[in-house]
């Protein structure tokens, strides 16, 4: 069978109500990558390999992304990379052993005291203390705004720290007016920064993905903008192709040395 240049072109995944299927697969079975979506057609977190992806479902990085527009900010449920839930979970005081592909309760819960007792906790992978640090100090942040609010101060500054699914830094930070793009630790990546200006446009995609990547020992070809995004037209061999925000073509190649217009 020969090969298309089109037959890597990313069609959505759609279930059965016409949302957004949770897990949506990009380029090619080998080295291709699958993303967890909201209903609406947004990526949120979660991502695999497309080759590992077999039990992927996005359920808890489903779950927090729902909580999250029903307004809470201090939600503690932990997914695995891959926007599965982890076996252990810990919110409200409470923590309970799960199924990593539905969340669904496999133990009784125990107070978080107590979490050492249940089967699935993991001394090794957690440690004494559930939340990690991106996420502790996230917590703490919201429990100092609310007491100075119930005290009167409806308006204190404290540095915001914005947090992934799994409790590690999510994918930016802010410096004064400057948005730097940040690696899972906390680190900054490379010299990706914009102005806060444009802080809606930021997404990170290109400069995490390098470090991917890297850390995979793939090659990684594609270029990225000074802010950490994809730039919107990359070139294979002379001919240039669009892609979208995630580096995955979203045109067949266009001709030699051609300049494309591609949609940001």
């Amino acid at each position: 069978m020969s090969y298309r240049w089109s037959d890597n072109l990313w069609k959505p995944s759609c279930d059965e109500d016409g949302t957004w299927s949770a897990v949506q697969c990009k380029g090619e079975q080998l080295h291709g990558r699958c993303f967890c979506y909201n209903t609406n057609g947004s990526r949120i977190f979660g991502w695999s390999w497309w080759h590992s992806a077999g039990n992927m479902t996005c359920a808890c990085s489903r779950r927090r992304d729902t909580l999250k527009n029903q307004g809470r900010e201090n939600v503690t449920l932990h997914c695995s990379e891959d926007g599965n839930y982890e076996k252990l979970q810990c919110d409200s005081g409470l923590c309970w052993c799960v199924d990593p592909q539905t969340g669904e309760p496999t133990e009784r819960a125990y107070p978080e005291s107590m979490m050492t007792h249940l089967s699935c906790y993991d001394k090794d992978k957690i440690g004494s203390q559930y939340l990690r640090l991106c996420e502790s100090m996230h917590i703490a942040r919201l429990e100092v705004i609310d007491k100075l609010e119930r005290h009167g101060r409806l308006y204190a500054h404290i540095d915001t720290v914005n947090c992934d699914g799994d409790g590690s830094y999510a994918y930016y930070s802010l410096n004064g007016s400057i948005v730097y793009c940040l690696w899972k630790n906390g680190m900054r990546i490379d010299l990706y920064q914009t102005p806060l200006s444009s802080i809606l446009t930021v997404n990170c995609n290109c400069a995490r993905d390098s470090y991917i990547y890297r850390q995979a020992n793939l090659t990684f070809s594609l270029q990225c903008q000074s802010n950490g995004n994809y730039k919107p037209e990359q070139t294979s061999n002379g001919y240039p192709f669009c892609v979208d925000s995630d580096g995955y073509a979203t045109t067949t190649l266009g001709s030699f040395g051609e300049t494309l217009i591609c949609k940001e």
